[in-house]
């Protein structure tokens, strides 16, 4: 669904304050950030979030917090980290919600005289064991629901490992992918990637960047943003404004008519 959304803001002190920013200026739902306390799964109330969607028609998108870790080599912490995923995607099921976004992680690295070793390069095959356990129990949860989990890119797709965990996650018939075109232009390392499962992109970040400074207004900086924001519309593709402050986010919604031409 080709649609355009916004981050919760820093400097908005209500999810309210979010809402009524949104509707105020045309965009049509809230990508709620749960790396922020009062965003976390148990600190929101479902009952709020429904009035807040048929007062101002809006809905609500998730990113999970962005140090979520579902490979950990440490049980308890992976097992506390898919469990929430879980309450994650049960919460957005009950509010309408139609994606919940995540990061896959680098994990601890080593660095040795003469290169980084990535634990999870290392031990792969318990790493992409985790990962595929991960998969099942996700395939298993989503068949009875509308919401999606989808992978975002982070501009570490030269990483071999992140590839693979990321393609055996979205082989999942519920699992999808989120394309941050800031992470890949400012990286550079994506781009193979995600045109080679170009198929699986239910979800998109849009932003711009000069260099590896991103998160800027529409506009501000380099990036093409007529092509991604082209392919967006082609294929259906729901996009969150990505910038972070109320006056990039301001300028980025007065800039975008000039990319739907």
């Amino acid at each position: 669904m080709f649609q355009f959304g916004m981050p919760t803001l820093l400097e908005f002190e209500s999810l309210e304050m979010n809402a009524k920013y949104c509707k105020e200026n045309g965009l049509k739902f809230v990508e709620i950030n749960m790396n922020m306390p009062e965003y976390q799964v148990e600190a929101l109330d479902r009952d709020h979030l429904l009035d807040l969607m048929n007062k101002y028609d809006i809905y609500f998108t998730f990113h999970m917090a962005d140090n979520l870790d579902i490979a950990n080599f440490q049980k308890e912490i992976r097992d506390a980290y898919v469990d929430l995923v879980l309450q994650t995607l049960t919460f957005a099921e009950s509010v309408g919600s139609p994606i919940v976004n995540m990061h896959m992680q680098k994990g601890v690295y080593f660095t040795l005289p003469t290169e980084k070793v990535y634990m999870y390069d290392k031990y792969i095959e318990r790493y992409l064991a985790y990962v595929e356990s991960f998969h099942e129990e996700i395939e298993h949860f989503l068949e009875d629901k509308k919401v999606k989990l989808a992978i975002e890119n982070t501009g570490d797709y030269n990483l071999d490992f992140m590839k693979k965990s990321t393609k055996l996650l979205i082989e999942c018939r519920h699992i999808y992918m989120t394309y941050d075109i800031g992470h890949d232009y400012s990286f550079g390392n994506d781009q193979e990637f995600v045109i080679e499962h170009l198929d699986k992109i239910r979800h998109m970040h849009i932003h711009d960047a000069i260099g590896v400074d991103h998160h800027l207004a529409l506009g501000s900086g380099d990036i093409k943003l007529e092509r991604y924001i082209g392919f967006a519309k082609n294929y259906h593709i729901r996009c969150v404004i990505e910038a972070k402050t109320i006056e990039a986010l301001t300028e980025s919604v007065c800039m975008l008519p000039r990319y739907l031409l």
